[in-house]
């Protein structure tokens, strides 16, 4: 009896030392203009406010004369959210002399290993998509974009970042973790696709557009098989924060999840 009291004792200590808290956001920025001439100082604030760990942007400009006078908004946002902040664009097209797709975002609580962009299928979509990647120590961080416009391209695009983050997953053996605005309802055929491999633990809270929502397309997912985890706290859509006004710092509103994950 003795005995299995130490063995279980030593398996609690393990299952602790193992475990740790990951605050995740999934946050269509809007390239940080929709409503304000530049947003990205108050969407650093209210990250800091949930401190997000992880954060996946979608609608970025890179070195845009366009837009943003050839500002790089992901290395400006991670600067604005502290030091030691990573981050990766993926560029899904060329727009304005610079480049236009997503990003991911990483706090120093985590150390990178590696940062690369899945180019996903045009088909008849509405422009070029991507997923941007970072692998930490601990973990794998997504944040993809999909087509609006065309269900076919839609589905498929969510089916190649599956496949090939799911490869990742065999090499590596870490949690993987998506997120995006993926244009999709929770009852559309591209949801129904990724509930075959992924569990949505974002609640199904409206989202888009920020002032008056009547659609959830911004999730949060995890890789089924990839990891333990529960939620620690869900809070979904957030709506209100403290240090920002959400419904002016972008037309979709931030989805944050936080998660217990057990390795």
């Amino acid at each position: 009896m003795k005995k299995l009291i130490l063995l279980a004792a030593l398996f609690s200590a393990l299952s602790i030392w193992g475990s740790y808290d990951l605050t995740i956001v999934s946050y269509n920025v809007g390239a940080f203009n929709k409503y304000v001439k530049n947003s990205s100082p108050a969407v650093a604030k209210m990250m800091k406010e949930v401190r997000a760990d992880v954060i996946g942007l979608c609608e970025l400009d890179s070195c845009s004369l366009v837009r943003n006078q050839r500002r790089d908004q992901l290395a400006e946002f991670v600067g604005q959210m502290g030091e030691g902040w990573f981050g990766h664009f993926g560029k899904a097209m060329s727009f304005g002399g610079g480049g236009y797709g997503v990003g991911a975002a990483i706090s120093p609580r985590f150390r990178v290993r590696e940062s690369y962009t899945i180019a996903l299928p045009k088909g008849k979509g509405s422009e070029p998509r991507a997923a941007a990647v970072v692998e930490t120590d601990r973990f794998i961080f997504a944040c993809a974009h999909l087509d609006f416009a065309d269900a076919p391209s839609r589905l498929q695009q969510a089916e190649v970042v599956s496949e090939k983050l799911m490869e990742r997953f065999k090499e590596t053996g870490k949690p993987v973790i998506l997120c995006g605005d993926m244009n999709a309802a929770p009852d559309n055929p591209t949801m129904d696709y990724f509930r075959e491999n992924w569990d949505i633990v974002s609640p199904y809270d409206l989202s888009f557009p920020s002032d008056k929502p009547r659609a959830c397309i911004d999730y949060i997912m995890v890789l089924k098989g990839s990891c333990n985890y529960r939620a620690v706290s869900r809070t979904g859509a957030r709506t209100f924060f403290m240090s920002g006004n959400p419904k002016t710092a972008s037309d979709h509103l931030p989805v944050v999840v936080k998660l217990r994950l057990h390795q």
